[in-house]
């Protein structure tokens, strides 16, 4: 490049620095597979075999024409990326522990000592104590590579895979319970139609950057935005209204919302009579939902009445559509002869909805949310007026009680019906099937033709459960079909809800018992010893059963548990001979592992992620450069320690020994089928067989491959797939359209994925019944870590790093204080002499941490706040806030059998909660 020249003439040094530092000489597509709300396209630009820098793509066109399109869809976290690449924490060569365990002691040792070694210890746990004594701790960060990776060698060693949504918990327990799946969030695009829209638990100016300008959008438009949170977040400045509620006071303003829009006559009784359970009626005797089984010798239990006024009786439902040709009573008390005889007083469940919002009056409601009572009112009335749209976050999943508040936010958008329609319903993520990734489990070679044939398998089997095939194709499916079919898969599945093994393995038996930590009626105890023989199946591994291999892939047990550094550590850690981190960088997991091997970093590797329907397409990153060092991929890296395992099988003479679980196969033999009989053994060719199955599968479009994606560098959601996954959210993805979920539902009368077919909202079994949780209502948190304690401490993600993944990424430091902050309101600080950036010692019954304060009066006096992220490597004497963190379950999230409450991957299963931990905060000495 020529040296510029300045306006007298010679050369510019600035100018000359600044053009060389953007010059390049090659260009590939890029993302970064962080599990942040968006998937986006990149272009990576490099010089002599590095990264010089990137930068959005800006290449999405626009759904319709009357929305603004998504880009230029990124954030600082995507443009600093490629930094991680040369960062001083970065893994270059395989790693052996030298001294203790967290001594940072290490030698480098060569890849295949690194392999054996897994390997052998692989094989000892097989045949001393069985392949469910090695255990994947799973990451959802690293794209489909990676979790290809881990996925099919959990599934073909049969080993125990934990679910890393519970880990983490971002499992919505009250999205699950009304809707029958997290799958219910719209595309971002969706709330550019609002008229209201309400950022519930969520601070989208720190978490949602790639999609924050549809919320600008949708005011230009002249949407009202409102902020209900407990502090005034970074959120409230580009907010119409904040409302600030009380710490867990969610759910008595949304139902005292609700009480407002009943009494009001705000209802819209149609939405409530075809979408919910609220008509079907419930003995008043039992507080149980009226079943076929009640009136008919030998009836369903999954079948359910309605009362039709005309007739003056009782009308079965059907289980396969939505609607009536009559309209159902949403109130009054009405007389049943039972089967055997007897009669019984029934009441629709809407009913008793009514008698339970009567204790939520605005005026009473106010003492429990601290909103004022006039402010409630017109906020419903804003709710009922017009289209209405939800941005919540998971941080209610981390409340003990988020499944009453989600479960408040739904009905409230039920008593309006703001959902399926544009510019309604929840603004949630969720992830959506990549279904590539389904059928290279059930797969025995590579290419099209045997995944058509177990497509054809599948659609047989699903085709079985339909009870008739509508002429554009549509099945109508019984309500049960979907968890039916889930369900059973995973049983056969590797993926593992990790509460029982937290119980029976890490130690956490005493805290979940703590009755003043809690708020079961009965002793927690008695809840597990009465729900165990139901999740037997998915016990792993089991009480008796030591585990003894750990593999940490691209996650961080220590920092994502729940109290995991002070629990895993003491309990868990002693009985592991192996702990292993597959990772990119050195992370609290891996400065207290065995091995740590090193994983390529995003631009080092071809991938794609995951898509979801926030943003609906299916992005891909290219390799950019050649690994650093000796690093691999996942893929390489898991194909590895199959090779190895079947090696050293066939030299210790235990090769014919047959593992796996969905399919039966030789240890000797583990590599071949791996790697589908050698066709896979490249990144490449893996992720084109994703993506080529995928397109088979109707998601991506036919012609969808590796070597199309590196000319467009992204592929749009097209289809809803072969898969049951794929209507979960009850919406089609067609061309033109916007994603809005529930939009089948509503438009075309498809049932829900729920016992009762409907959205859910009355919950008959016996332990909700006893909880008084059978409808949506209100609790206080219980005082988990000290009752009587000063402080509730909550959290988030940060806008400078959102996972701990970017938080030592020397760009991102410079945004930061370079340490963690715990957020303390200034008045409180001052009175108890904590000045800005002082050392405070957080503490509770459980333990404590030192943390540097940051002073603000934006949070409220009895909050503090501790945004997420950080490793507990960069606390002093490495104790973070899971010291103070108990990990308590909710009882009720054992419940198992009753209709869609059962486990399926990602989904229904008990998970710990962190947010209101009660702390006293003080002075450091």
């Amino acid at each position: 490049m020529a040296a510029s020249l300045s306006p007298r003439g010679d050369t510019d040094p600035t100018q000359d620095a600044y053009r060389n530092r953007f010059s390049f000489e090659r260009v590939t597509w890029g993302s970064h597979c962080a599990n942040c709300i968006a998937t986006c396209s990149y272009r990576v630009f490099c010089t002599d075999g590095r990264v010089r820098f990137e930068e959005q793509s800006g290449t999405f066109p626009q759904t319709v024409p009357d929305v603004p399109d998504r880009n230029p869809m990124g954030c600082q976290k995507g443009a600093a990326w490629h930094a991680q690449i040369d960062s001083e924490d970065r893994v270059l060569y395989p790693l052996q522990r030298k001294g203790e365990r967290g001594s940072g002691e290490w030698e480098r040792i060569s890849w295949d000592d690194a392999l054996t070694r897994v390997a052998d210890a692989v094989l000892d746990a097989i045949e001393e104590s069985g392949p469910e004594a090695v255990l994947v701790d799973e990451g959802p960060e690293g794209g489909m590579l990676t979790i290809g990776g881990y996925m099919r060698f959990a599934n073909l060693l049969g080993c125990v895979s934990l679910d890393g949504n519970a880990t983490v918990n971002d499992m919505p327990a009250g999205h699950v319970l009304t809707f029958g799946s997290m799958a219910c969030g719209s595309s971002a695009e969706n709330t550019f139609d609002s008229d209201v829209v309400l950022i519930w638990h969520c601070n989208p100016a720190y978490t949602r950057i790639p999609v924050f300008h549809y919320l600008t959008e949708a005011r230009y438009r002249g949407a009202e935005v409102v902020l209900i949170a407990p502090d005034f977040s970074p959120s409230a400045p580009h907010a119409d209204f904040f409302v600030p509620v009380v710490p867990g006071g969610d759910a008595a303003l949304g139902l005292a919302m609700c009480r407002v829009i009943v009494d009001e006559g705000l209802v819209d009784g149609d939405f409530v009579r075809t979408q919910t359970d609220l008509p079907l009626l419930v003995r008043t005797d039992t507080r149980a939902l009226l079943r076929e089984c009640d009136l008919e010798a030998g009836g369903r239990d999954n079948r359910f009445y309605v009362w039709d006024p005309t007739g003056s009786c009782v009308r079965l439902v059907a289980d396969d559509r939505l609607g009536f040709d009559f309209e159902p009573a949403l109130r009054g008390r009405y007389t049943v002869t039972l089967a055997d005889g007897t009669e019984a007083e029934v009441s629709p469940a809407f009913d008793l909805l009514v008698d339970r919002l009567a204790g939520f009056a605005p005026e009473d409601a106010t003492h429990a949310c601290g909103v004022n009572a006039e402010t409630i009112r017109v906020l419903a009335r804003k709710v009922a007026a017009g289209r209405t749209s939800i941005w919540e976050g998971f941080d209610t999943a981390k409340h003990y009680h988020g499944d009453l508040m989600e479960r408040a936010m739904n009905l409230l958008l039920a008593l309006t019906g703001n959902w399926g329609r544009r510019g309604t319903g929840l603004d949630t993520i969720a992830g959506w099937p990549f279904e590539g990734a389904y059928l290279i489990e059930m797969k025995d070679r590579a290419g099209l033709e045997a995944a058509e044939q177990v497509h054809d398998r599948v659609s047989t089997m699903i085709g079985s459960l339909a009870t008739h095939v509508e002429e554009d194709g549509l099945r109508r499916y019984p309500a049960s079909a979907f968890h039916q079919f889930i369900h059973f898969a995973a049983i056969q599945a590797s993926t593992t809800p990790p509460f029982f093994f937290w119980l029976n393995h890490c130690g956490y038996g005493p805290t979940f018992e703590n009755a003043e930590w809690g708020a079961s009626p009965r002793p927690f105890r008695e809840y597990v010893e009465e729900a165990t023989p139901q999740w037997a199946p998915l016990i792993r591994p089991g009480p008796d059963q030591t585990p003894r291999v750990l593999l940490e892939v691209g996650t961080n047990a220590l920092r994502r548990t729940r109290g995991g550094s002070r629990m895993l550590l003491e309990h868990l850690w002693p009985k592991l001979d192996l702990v292993v981190s597959l990772d990119n960088r050195i992370n609290s997991a891996g400065l207290h592992a065995d091995l740590i091997l090193p994983a390529a970093h995003e631009a080092e590797r071809v991938n794609v992620q995951y898509p979801v329907s926030h943003t609906v397409e299916l992005v891909f990153s290219d390799q950019a450069v050649e690994p650093a060092g000796e690093a691999r991929s996942d893929w390489q890296i898991f194909g590895g320690i199959c090779a190895a395992i079947s090696r050293r099988a066939t030299e210790r003479g235990s090769g014919d020994r047959e593992v796996g679980r969905m399919r039966r196969c030789r240890l000797d033999s583990l590599h071949d089928v791996f790697t589908l009989h050698g066709a896979l053994t490249s990144d490449e060719a893996m992720v084109d067989e994703l993506v080529r199955d995928t397109a088979l599968s109707g998601v991506i479009a036919d012609d969808a491959s590796l070597a199309k994606l590196r000319k467009v560098g992204w592929e749009p959601i097209v289809g809803n797939g072969g898969f049951p996954m794929g209507n979960a959210a009850g919406a089609p993805f067609e061309e033109g359209r916007i994603f809005t979920a529930q939009s089948w539902r509503v438009e075309r009368g498809v049932v829900y994925p729920t016992m009762t077919g409907r959205a859910t909202f009355y919950v008959d079994h016996p332990w909700f019944i006893e909880a008084g949780e059978e409808l949506p209502t209100h609790k206080p948190a219980p005082g988990t870590g000290g009752p009587g304690r000063e402080f509730v401490l909550t959290g988030g993600h940060p806008r400078w790093s959102i996972h701990a993944c970017n938080a030592t990424n020397p760009l991102i430091l410079e945004t930061t204080r370079g340490h963690p902050t715990l957020v303390v309101n200034s008045r409180v600080a001052e009175a108890k002499g904590i000045a800005d950036d002082a050392r405070v010692r957080v503490h509770n019954d459980l333990g404590s941490f030192v943390v540097q304060a940051r002073l603000s009066p934006t949070v409220r006096p009895g909050q503090v706040v501790l945004y997420a992220a950080w490793e507990p490597y960069g606390f002093e004497n490495w104790a973070d806030a899971t010291r103070v963190e108990a990990g308590m379950v909710k009882w009720l999230h054992l419940v198992t059998g009753w209709g869609h409450l059962r486990y399926t991957p990602f989904q229904w299963q008990p998970a710990p909660f962190d947010r209101l931990t009660r702390v006293d905060v003080d002075p450091a000495e």
